[in-house]
């Protein structure tokens, strides 16, 4: 069993190659299971690292060094706000302001006229509902999507490994003790 977890992590990092390590995806706490929503809602911005000053030699970056002032930026109260759901950094929790969560696409679509300037709607499945009229459905294709999914898995076949090996190293101390009894 451990080589085949050692085989699918070995299969789950190289399709995770060519990232940078300081990458927001790798901020985000995936626990929740949100990677469609994540996705939605990010995209391509996940990839992009987060930085304590601008790298200009890179393509796209998040700025740790800018002073934002959180403004109230309220979403009509039948929406849960995303940042409720997610555990990570204050650069996601700064770029999900003003995005909320419901529970089904119906719901998204009559409450998407109620969205103030910058605000947006996904689901648990995916998709966003933008204040300005733009709708991407969950059916849209978003690789981001299979990304989280892929991190989220690495994570928890890493531990896995982890308690695996921790299990083997007990029952070999016993067997040991017990041929020197």
């Amino acid at each position: 069993e451990i080589s085949s977890i050692k085989a699918e992590i070995s299969t789950l990092e190289s399709y995770l190659t060519n990232e940078d390590e300081r990458s927001l995806e790798k901020k985000i706490d995936l626990k929740q299971n949100l990677e469609s929503s994540l996705a939605s809602v990010l995209g391509e911005t996940l990839s992009a690292p987060v930085v304590k000053k601008p790298e200009i030699d890179k393509e796209h970056f998040w700025r740790q060094d800018l002073n934002l002032i959180k403004k109230e930026n309220n979403l009509p109260n039948t929406i849960t706000p995303l940042t409720e759901k997610v555990r990570s950094s204050d650069i996601l929790n700064t770029a999900l302001q003003g995005v909320g969560i419901v529970q089904s696409e119906k719901e998204a679509y009559e409450l998407q006229e109620n969205l103030l300037f910058g605000q947006s709607i996904t689901t648990p499945k995916g998709g966003v509902w933008r204040w300005d009229g733009y709708v991407q459905t969950p059916k849209a294709k978003n690789n981001f999507v299979k990304r989280l999914i892929f991190r989220k898995n690495l994570k928890i076949l890493q531990q896995k490994l982890t308690d695996k090996v921790k299990t083997l190293s007990s029952i070999d101390k016993k067997i040991e003790y017990e041929n020197n009894q």
